[in-house]
């Protein structure tokens, strides 16, 4: 006795963490119209079908079947299974052809559990529609299991001759079911924000939960952009990659009771990525990449820069009289050149502008380069050689934000070295408007940059990290 409990007792549980699951309802039979031996109307005849004994009161001799006559009023033509269906019908789908010339006033189909219908356990009524399909659904509460299927239509012909609806096919549909155990639940945590759901269960293990959408509401307004959803608290803002799982994602979790953790994002920054954006305003303390750019595709230009390319200025030894390396890069359209071409000896910073005077310098030296006002002359800080005052004008209108190296005389020739010869920037040969290489300058800009963040309420300000936004209402 004891035994008989205590296996019922197991039963009992594991049927808590066992459910059904209704699946795809399932075509089990089709009734496809084959030839019988009747070709009237109003006359009937057995035909076999896939195992399944029909009677046909119509045309069988024709597929479609037709089902009619001539001068009927109110008539019944029927077609039912002299055969049972063992399994449990969920959906009958009958599909109809053309209808010419016949009027269909009902179409009535019957479940029963006799052969004769005589007690029938569903009666329906579905409209009747010519060239398309009639769906026929088992009522709520219904078995039909082990049932007679009957059609009947009642149509009416005016004259005589012989009008028929076609009859083209007839599916039986069974809904499919699957055991599977009970699914793990996940608990949300929106932190400062708001979610319309705090936990959902899988509806079977393994079948993961979509996960909801967050609203942001912290006090902090600048975290106003729901990130997404991760397994850890973000206690406090950080720029470090979090792994997160987006809203309307799949999420199957690992463990039951799991709990998810809201995760607010804001960006600080320019919004455009790390690199080199070419510029015609100059500020002391920034990062610059500068070079010679030939204009024009036709322009004369030592050492055969590319047409649209940038030989920018690398560093330079005038003690040791070493040429300095060019590199020779392509800005994509938008006037960008990425980081990962720039070494160090290219990046200048404008170290002062003192009489027109721009100073830059990099890892190794400083370079002056002039200005308009006062003739200022180009060269390296231990002097230059040049047999012309040359400055830097702003062409703007001329050669895309740039600036042209320009000599006081139009028929002079112009480069840019040290008093060894052992450095040249690869500047205009003959002054022209059209002709000459500018130097383009690309100023540097460390792009945006993303802070994440569990709960608002408890995060650092971003003011306190990098630059000036603070979350003036954090308490």
């Amino acid at each position: 006795m004891k035994n008989i409990k205590l296996l019922a007792l197991i039963v009992f549980i594991l049927s808590a963490f066992v459910m059904q699951v209704w699946g795809e309802e399932e075509l089990i039979y089709t009734l496809t119209p084959a030839s019988g031996s009747n070709n009237g109307y109003a006359g009937n005849c057995n035909i076999v079908i896939s195992g399944i004994t029909w009677n046909l009161t119509g045309n069988s001799q024709q597929q479609p079947w037709r089902i009619g006559g001539k001068s009927l009023t109110d008539t019944d033509r029927a077609l039912y299974s002299k055969t049972a269906i063992s399994s449990n019908i969920s959906k009958i789908v009958v599909t109809h052809g053309a209808a010419s010339s016949i009027t269909v006033n009902s179409i009535t189909v019957i479940v029963s559990t006799n052969s004769d219908f005589s007690s029938p356990i569903s009666t329906l009524t579905p409209t009747f529609t010519a060239n398309a399909d009639v769906t026929i659904n088992r009522p709520d509460g219904k078995d039909w299991s082990n049932c007679f299927y009957k059609i009947v239509y009642n149509v009416t012909v005016s004259g005589s001759n012989n009008k028929f609806l076609e009859f083209t096919s007839a599916k039986f549909y069974t809904e499919t079911t699957s055991t599977c155990e009970e699914g793990k639940t996940v608990n949300f945590n929106a932190g400062a924000g708001s979610c319309a759901t705090t936990s959902l269960t899988e509806t079977c293990d393994g079948s993961g939960v979509v996960l909801p959408n967050v609203t942001a509401s912290g006090v902090c307004k600048g975290w106003t952009t729901f990130a997404g959803w991760a397994t850890a608290a973000v206690s406090d803002s950080t720029t470090t990659s979090v792994t997160l799982y987006a809203a309307g994602e799949t999420y199957i979790p690992s463990s039951d009771g799991e709990t998810l953790y809201a995760v607010f994002s804001k960006s600080k920054g320019s919004g455009r990525d790390e690199g080199y954006y070419i510029t015609t305003s100059l500020s002391v303390g920034k990062t610059y990449i500068f070079g010679a750019v030939k204009a024009e595709a036709s322009a004369s230009l030592a050492n055969n820069i590319a047409f649209g390319a940038v030989a920018f200025t690398n560093t330079f030894n005038d003690t040791e009289n070493n040429w300095g390396s060019r590199v020779d890069l392509t800005p994509n359209t938008s006037g960008y050149v990425g980081t990962t071409s720039v070494t160090a000896a290219c990046k200048w910073v404008l170290e002062s502008v003192s009489e027109g005077n721009y100073s830059f310098k990099n890892n190794s030296n400083y370079i002056y380069l002039g200005s308009k006002e006062g003739s200022k002359k180009v060269g390296a800080q231990s002097g230059i050689s040049t047999s012309a005052n040359m400055y830097l004008e702003n062409v703007n209108g001329v050669c895309k934000s740039a600036f042209m190296c320009h000599p006081a005389s139009s028929s002079t020739n112009v480069m840019l070295y040290n008093t060894s010869n052992g450095y040249r920037m690869y500047a205009p040969r003959t002054y022209s408007a059209t002709m000459s290489p500018y130097i383009r300058f690309y100023e540097y800009d460390a792009g945006s940059t993303t802070y994440y963040c569990s709960d608002p309420n408890c995060c650092t300000p971003l003011g306190a990290i990098k630059g000036s936004l603070v979350c003036s209402n954090r308490v």
